[in-house]
Order: structure tokens, then C-alpha cells, then sequence
């Protein structure tokens, strides 16, 4: 007995995204662009409790979380809106969790 499509329907592909992120410098006048490529296969992924967060990790790229922001009313909309790049000697995410009561939107938890 099935309820919906039997087919998969891709909504957001995460196989290669290139982000680009700018680095103020300490004083504010110098800046620099840094080029994180993540994607590939999903490690971990968790939805906030409020459905407007998700957090990714990925096989290829264990120690960078990345965060996207979801819509379903009035329509679906899905986007990436950071990254979270882990200290290099503090290894991969291992568990990922959102706080479920948090009153200020949506607390990320990172094990």
C-alpha cells in the first residue's frame, strides 16, 4: 500500500556547492574571500524542531557543517545560509542535534 509517489523527486542537489565566504580583517579595512567546495554524500542530517533549519554534514568533508534555511509556506524554498568549518584538531561532527525548546529560534548542537 503506498500513499505517494514511488518515484524520488529531487527537490536540492547537494552533490558539489561551491560558497564563498568574506573575512573581515581584525582592523575592518582589509578583507579576503575564502572558497569552502562541500557536497557529496550526506554523513548526518537534522531538521530543526520549528522545520526552518537544517544542518548538514557530508562524507567527503566531515568537519563542515552546512546550514540551510527552509520555507514550506507558501511555498517550498530551500537555501543554504552558512557554513560551520571545525577546528582541524577537533576532528569530525559526530552528532548532530538542535535544542528542541529553545525560545530564540534554533539552537544547533555539535558533538
Amino acid at each position: 500500500l503506498s500513499y505517494g509517489s514511488e518515484i524520488a523527486v529531487p527537490v536540492y542537489d547537494l552533490s558539489k556547492m561551491i560558497l564563498e565566504h568574506l573575512d573581515n580583517g581584525s582592523g575592518g579595512n582589509s578583507s579576503s574571500r575564502s572558497t569552502y567546495k562541500v557536497g557529496g554524500y550526506i554523513r548526518d542530517m537534522k531538521i530543526s524542531p520549528d522545520g526552518q533549519r537544517i544542518a548538514v554534514t557530508f562524507s567527503e568533508h566531515p568537519t563542515i557543517i552546512a546550514l540551510f534555511v527552509v520555507e514550506t509556506i507558501p511555498s517550498f524554498f530551500f537555501a543554504p545560509c552558512g557554513l560551520i568549518n571545525g577546528a582541524v584538531n577537533f576532528g569530525p561532527a559526530t552528532i548532530l542535534s538542535f535544542f528542541p525548546k529553545f525560545q530564540y529560534g534554533s539552537l544547533l548542537i555539535v558533538v
